[in-house]
C-alpha cells in the first residue's frame, strides 16, 4: 500500500504463513493493531515481545566530537522516508554550517537502486555529507556514538530499530510520527520517567523535519537532555532485560 503497488509476491507468501504458523510474533503493539486489523484471526496466535538493543557507555551530544554531526540510519526506501531525507538536508544543513551529515544504509539487494539514491542523497547535500554505505551492526553502533541528532524519516515502522539503536548511544532523536516511533518516544517503561525522549514530526514533511534537527542543534543542552531521556529508556529494553521475554515466547511452542 505504502508503495501504491496492488499485489506481491512477499504478500502472498504472508498471508501462507500467518494461516500455517503455530504462533505469529510480532515486535510491537502497533504491529500487533496493524496485522490483526487485516488477518484477525490469528488473535490467538499472536504475541507481542520486543527487540533489543546493546547498551553502551555514551559521551554526552555537547561534547566537541558530536556536536555537529547528524546521522541517518536504514534502508533506502520510499516507505522509509529517504525522498524526505533528501529533501530536508538541504534545509537543514542551509541553516547549520558547521553541520555534517553522515549516512548509514543502503539497498543491499539492489546496487542499481542504490547507486541512484546515493547520487540524490549526494547531490542534496552539496559535499556535507557522507554515504557510508551499509555497515555492520558494531560499525553502526560506532557512527551512532559519534553523533548528536538522528533523523529517521520513516513513513511505516513494525518496532524503530535503528531509533531504539540511536536512543542506546545517547542519540537525540527526530523521527516521523508513526506508532512504531511514537511507542518507543513517547510511551511509557520502566525507565521512562516522564521527560521527553525524542522529537516527533509529521510524517512525509521535509520542512517539519529540517526545523527539528535545527532547533535540537542550536540548543545542544536540550539535545543533550533528550539523549539521556532516550537512552535510559533504551536501557529497560536491553537484552539482558527482555531476554526472560524469548525465552517464554519460545517455550510457549
Amino acid at each position: 500500500r505504502l508503495r501504491d503497488v496492488a499485489h506481491t509476491l512477499s504478500a502472498t507468501a504472508q498471508a501462507e504463513a500467518l494461516v500455517e504458523a503455530d504462533l505469529v510474533h510480532v515486535p510491537s503493539e502497533a504491529a500487533a493493531a496493524q496485522l490483526l486489523r487485516y488477518y484477525p484471526e490469528i488473535a490467538g496466535r499472536l504475541r507481542v515481545v520486543p527487540l533489543g538493543v546493546a547498551v553502551t557507555k555514551a559521551t554526552p551530544v555537547t561534547s566537541p566530537e558530536r556536536a555537529h554531526t547528524i546521522i541517518t540510519v536504514g534502508r533506502f526506501d520510499h516507505a522509509k522516508g529517504t525522498a524526505d531525507l533528501v529533501a530536508a538536508l538541504p534545509l537543514l544543513l542551509a541553516a547549520l554550517p558547521d553541520a555534517v551529515a553522515r549516512v548509514v544504509g543502503g539497498v543491499p539487494d539492489n546496487p542499481r537502486s542504490e547507486r541512484r539514491w546515493r547520487a540524490r542523497i549526494e547531490a542534496a547535500g552539496g559535499g556535507r555529507v557522507q554515504c557510508l554505505g551499509w555497515l555492520a551492526p558494531s560499525a553502526v553502533m560506532a557512527e551512532l556514538a559519534g553523533a548528536a541528532i538522528g533523523l529517521f524519516p520513516s513513513h511505516a515502522e513494525t518496532f524503530g530499530l535503528a531509533v531504539l539503536e540511536a536512543m542506546a548511544s545517547g542519540v537525540a532523536v527526530v523521527a516521523s510520527d508513526v506508532p512504531g516511533h511514537r511507542a518507543l518516544l513517547t510511551a511509557g517503561g520502566p525507565n521512562s520517567g516522564s521527560a521527553p525522549r525524542g522529537v516527533l514530526v509529521p510524517v512525509g514533511s521535509p520542512p517539519a523535519l529540517g526545523d527539528a534537527v535545527v532547533a535540537l542543534a542550536l540548543n545542544p543542552t536540550h539535545a543533550s537532555a533528550l539523549g539521556a531521556s532516550g537512552r535510559s529508556f533504551a536501557a529497560s529494553l536491553a537484552w539482558p532485560q527482555i531476554w526472560p521475554q524469548w525465552q517464554a515466547l519460545l517455550a510457549g511452542l
